[in-house]
């Protein structure tokens, strides 16, 4: 009877239909009518109302108990929780579930879990069914059903209009959710937000990617006419929540793709898809759409290589690109509104989400705080001024300044909206390990290696006072809610609760049997966790300091505890790759979630957000629906610092150790190089074996691989350490290979068998580097209890100490002939030792940072130092003159001599390897392995922030506007 115009109403020849119904509603008579239809008839809501005699009713969905009842002579068998999963699945319609129960007793012995588990709701009849309401459709409606599909959650009428191509009046989209919503066809959910019922979701999505696959499948593509759906259409948001993203590329994307593949393979689909970029390309004016970034998206999924690949011209809207290698591809003039990029972050050791929640700001290993929008992810600033990890950040209260701490020993205060330095903090003498606001925002209190809390006047950045009782670093402070208490933790493995008036110590808690990394008040002060590297989270009274219970669960060191607003949930993040979200009363764990190693983790202080941030391992950022359990935002960065650089005994080979995880092995002739991929983290330190057989790394994720040199296969892995590697060094015969850890230990191992020879204990903090002597005797090592050890390797016995350095060794290395010792340092300073009594001989000052590298010329002449200053300085090593200054562009984090002398390698900050020509100080070479967007042309693109521009640029890409 009802036509598909929803104007219209009725198919020709049933319009009386509407005019009986009218006339019943409108003239007074005795009789009474039962309507019950799937669709409301346009003529019932003029006629209807309390006061009028015409009432409707909306039927919802039956219950379970209602459901089983229904089905009961079917027999179907399933457990509870199978009985409510099937009869949501179908939102408790009756006609639904009879048609559903069919199958399941025909075709799966009754079983609704084993009819549930093919994922395929839309069976038989009610396939049948379905189809009838769908070609009832307007082309609009039918559209808006794909879209809601395609965002699976409760979408917003504003975002629905500009998912919309092409665009539609307010009016028009009205109107037609109007009639759908008549039809049955969509459900409402609070103010203005629409959404389909599984049932219907799962016929949609089935039938737009039978549509898609049909349009692309076709053998002539001439026009947009034969892709409408394609442009109309993103088969997958780049901008959505994870969780609904991995929904669309299993339900969508995938499907679409398998099946090209399966019918064209990899070359034709390839060869389809370029034909239909070149059409976009051609047409004018351009066509507004998703067909490009759609294309783009398939093109990901099939591992296309894309280099050359030509998107100019055209828009590229939803295409997810973080982790895509984009080489020499071309966006010249594109839209590239809506689509997501990797970012140029490295590690993140902090987060923090301002009080309305709408900002999120980052403490970088590049030295930056950054800051993003949490709704959809775009970068707002970057601030830049930190030389080190930034270790800590946080928002001020009113939102309009965020602190940072860094391991350069300074805290800086920056204002949000103009991005600018407001002033440096200098007093700390070491690492600042975390920052907090006083509840007014007028006091900052900040934790450093130092043992100190400091606080200071926001306002002025006077330091008001130093607390000063702990004997270990200080990780972790926090302001009690009421701002007259701050809670610290400490390496000393104790938590001091502290006195704001008057700085004096009223409390300490005692019970971790390790440090204490994190300290949290509930939002009523009446509470403090303590997370720890001993696996387990402590709860206290926070008047008191007794000990209330201890949560156990994780199998690792817990960096991080935060509360959430409400005071109800506790979160913690650890070494073991979790989040952990607790009961706060009970100490139950709730939920876990699943993420790399966890440094920090931030709740959303406004309560109607149910969303933490987290700090992880491999450079994200992520953002997580508690309520859910799943993580709804992913921010991916890419770090390229050359931590380490070493020739090949024959000069023709230099190896490279790099923040993104990375070995590789240049042939400095030809300028190629080779990928050695095996370590989960930043590799620290490479060496090569005597014979140049072998090379070693030591990396941040704890090992240390020995790799063959000729064909890159990782022959080793030593496990051991219980901490970042940061050195590794063989022996002069080549048998032993000798390694330096966060774990303060040094460890020498035999290379034939993998076995640890021996654990050299003796320093007290971290040890950045190791050396053999060329006799194979001794070690030497340097470490951040600003020490230069030298052992006996026969005995694993500490022989002596050199002491004289004010801060942090960071590295260490013999003189050809073994007789002298030469230590670099963040003191900014070079010592060279005597090897034999351990007396400094002199000490070498020019440069105006820390010294990350030293080295020894191959006949003894040259000593070679790499700094945070941006400059390798050549000295004469008897004299201890500096003879040469070699300027880069960045920190200077490793020297390397070429086994002749003559050329010098250092490894940078920027990603680049540059050789020296010794003599001369000309720069001769300059390697660099390509990054992620290396030559991508982004000339005259729109739809994106400057900022983001400038990202990419740093990432490779470039752009040639003037």
């Amino acid at each position: 009877m009802l036509s598909r115009s929803s104007m219209s109403g009725y198919k020709d020849g049933y319009k009386g239909y509407g005019t009986l119904l009218r006339n019943i509603g409108e003239i007074k008579h005795q009789s009474c009518l039962l309507l019950t239809s799937r669709e409301k008839p346009r003529e019932i809501p003029p006629l209807e109302g309390k006061i009028l005699p015409v009432r409707s009713m909306q039927v919802t969905g039956m219950g379970e108990e209602e459901g089983r009842k229904l089905l009961e002579k079917d027999d179907l068998r399933g457990s509870d929780d199978v009985w409510k999963k099937f009869i949501d699945l179908y939102s408790g319609n009756p006609l639904a579930l009879k048609l559903a129960s069919e199958p399941i007793r025909d075709l799966f012995d009754r079983e609704i879990e084993a009819f549930l588990a093919q994922n395929e709701a839309v069976v038989g009849d009610l396939s049948n069914l379905l189809d009838q309401q769908f070609n009832r459709l307007s082309d609009l409606e039918q559209n808006i059903i794909y879209w809601l599909a395609i965002e699976r959650e409760p979408v917003s009428l504003n975002d629905l209009r500009d998912d919309i191509v092409p665009l539609v009046s307010m009016a028009e989209l009205l109107e037609a959710l109007k009639s759908l919503h008549r039809r049955s066809m969509v459900e409402t959910s609070g103010t203005a937000h629409f959404y389909l019922q599984p049932v219907i979701m799962e016929y949609a999505i089935d039938r737009f990617v039978e549509q898609v696959i049909a349009q692309l499948s076709q053998e002539n593509i001439e026009s947009a006419d034969d892709i409408k759906l394609l442009i109309s259409h993103a088969m997958m948001k780049a901008q959505a929540q994870d969780d609904v993203r991995d929904t669309e590329i299993r339900l969508i994307l995938q499907p679409v793709e398998e099946r090209l593949h399966a019918t064209l393979e990899k070359r034709g689909t390839e060869q389809k898809l370029k034909k239909i970029l070149s059409l976009l390309r051609a047409a004018r004016p351009r066509i507004s759409g998703y067909a490009a970034g759609n294309i783009l998206n398939l093109l990901v999924r099939l591992n296309a290589d894309l280099q050359e690949y030509d998107f100019s011209d055209i828009t590229v809207w939803q295409a997810y690109l973080q982790g895509v290698s984009l080489h020499n591809v071309n966006f010249a003039r594109a839209n590239l509104a809506k689509s997501v990029f990797t970012d140029t972050f490295g590690s993140i050791f902090s987060v923090a989400l301002s009080s309305n929640g709408e900002w999120l700001a980052a403490g970088t290993a590049n030295g930056e705080v950054r800051v993003w929008t949490t709704a959809n992810a775009t970068p707002l600033l970057s601030l830049r001024g930190h030389t080190e990890w930034v270790r800590a950040v946080a928002f001020s209260p009113c939102e309009d300044i965020i602190a940072s701490g860094s391991e350069d020993q300074t805290v800086r205060l920056w204002d949000v909206h103009t991005a600018h330095c407001l002033n440096v903090l200098r007093d700390h003498n070491s690492r600042v390990y975390s920052v907090a606001f006083s509840p007014d925002g007028s006091i900052l209190a900040s934790g450093s290696d130092d043992q100190t809390i400091r606080l200071w006047d926001v306002h002025t950045g006077e330091c008001l006072k130093v607390l000063q009782e702990h004997s270990g670093r200080v990780y972790s402070v926090a302001f009690s809610p009421r701002g007259d208490v701050i809670a610290s933790g400490s390496a000393d493995q104790t938590i001091r609760l502290w006195s704001i008036d008057n700085g004096a110590c009223l409390h300490t808690l005692s019970g971790h049997t390790n440090w204490v990394r994190s300290v949290a008040f509930s939002p009523n002060s009446n509470m403090i966790a303590s997370g720890s590297a001993d696996q387990t989270i402590r709860m206290w009274d926070a008047d008191t300091g007794t000990h209330i219970r201890t949560l156990e669960g994780h199998s690792n060191r817990v960096w991080s505890v935060a509360f959430s607003p409400d005071g109800s949930t506790l979160a913690s993040g650890s070494d073991d790759q979790t989040i952990r979200l607790w009961n706060a009363h009970t100490g139950e764990c709730r939920k876990i979630l699943y993420d790399s190693r966890v440094y920090s983790l931030a709740f959303s202080p406004n309560q109607k957000h149910s969303i933490i941030a987290s700090g992880s391992d491999g450079q994200t950022v992520r953002l997580w629906d508690t309520n859910k359990g799943a993580c709804i935002r992913t921010l991916q960065g890419h770090g390229s610092r050359i931590y380490s650089v070493a020739f090949h005994p024959d000069g023709d080979l230099l190896a490279s150790g790099s923040e993104d995880r990375m070995v590789r092995l240049w042939d400095i002739r030809k300028e190629t190089h080779r990928t050695l991929g095996g370590h989960s983290h930043w590799v620290w330190s490479v060496a090569f074996s005597p014979d140049g057989m072998l090379l070693a790394s030591g990396s941040e994720d704890r090992t240390v691989r020995v790799w063959n040199v000729s064909n890159g296969e990782s022959l080793q892995t030593l496990n051991g350490h219980a901490n970042r590697v940061y050195s590794v060094a063989f022996s002069p015969d080549g048998k032993t290979l000798a390694s330096s850890s966060g774990d303060q230990t040094v460890k020498v191992w035999e290379i034939s068998s993998g076995k640890c020879l021996a654990t050299l204990q003796g320093h007290s903090s971290r040890v950045y580097s190791v050396a053999f002597h060329p006799n194979g005797s001794m070690l030497a090592s340097g470490g951040d209890d600003q020490t230069v050890k030298v052992w006996q390797i026969s005995s694993a016995k500490c022989l002596r100490t050199l002491q004289g350095h004010t801060n942090r060794v960071r590295s260490v290395t013999f003189s050809p002939d073994g007789n002298r010792i030469v230590s670099s340092s963040d003191d900014k300073t070079i010592v060279v030792w005597e090897s034999d009594s351990g007396r400094p001989l002199r000490v070498l000052k020019e440069h105006i940072n820390w010294v990350w590298s030293v080295a020894f010329s191959p006949d003894g002449n040259v000593i070679a130092s790499g700094s945070e200053d941006e400059t390798v300085l050549l000295w004469n090593a008897h004299t201890g003159d500096c003879i040469r200054v070699l300027r880069g562009h960045g920190s200077m984090y490793s020297v390397a001599f070429h086994p002749h002398g003559s050329i010098l390698a250092s490894g940078s900050h920027d990603g680049n390897i540059s050789l020296w020509n010794v003599q001369t100080g000309e720069c001769l070479q300059t390697l660099r392995s390509d990054r992620p967007y290396e030559h991508m042309n982004i000339t005259g693109v729109e739809g994106l922030p400057d900022s983001q521009k400038a990202m990419l640029k740093e990432l490779g890409a470039i752009d040639n506007q003037p």
